[in-house]
């Protein structure tokens, strides 16, 4: 029954809980949401991840998989910026001081195909 949730749509759309690009679909779930980031996760390629996916999400288009990937990073992203302020709110506490690489990504794997461990750990941070 999707008009007695058109009401709260905007609101969840804007937690993330919804897709951006249509009002009827229903909203993503905990574990679509793990579904797409695990996969993209484990697979080097993108295209094969999205056939994976779409597998595994029949009910979901590659399109709107891939908008969900998209909008989950940048909310992961938006997360550890978050958190870097908080840590640090005027950026001054390293100042002048040279990065060295590992405290430019401590928590990064040595191969680049776990590319998203860093920012797993902050996906409960996601509201649904």
């Amino acid at each position: 029954n999707y008009e007695s949730d058109s009401s709260s749509s905007s609101i969840d759309s804007a937690k993330g809980s919804q897709s951006d690009s249509n009002n009827d679909e229903p909203p993503w779930k905990r574990e679509e949401d793990t579904i797409i980031l695990e996969t993209f996760q484990k697979e080097d390629n993108k295209e094969y991840a999205l056939q994976i996916i779409s597998h595994k999400l029949p009910h979901r288009t590659r399109r709107d998989i891939n908008g969900r990937f998209s909008k989950l990073m940048a909310l992961l992203l938006e997360t550890l910026k978050q958190k870097d302020k908080w840590a640090d709110p005027c950026g001054t506490a390293m100042l002048g001081q040279p990065v060295t690489e590992a405290e430019q990504a401590p928590n990064l794997p040595s191969n680049s195909k776990n590319q998203f461990n860093i920012l797993a750990p902050h996906a409960e941070r996601i509201r649904y």
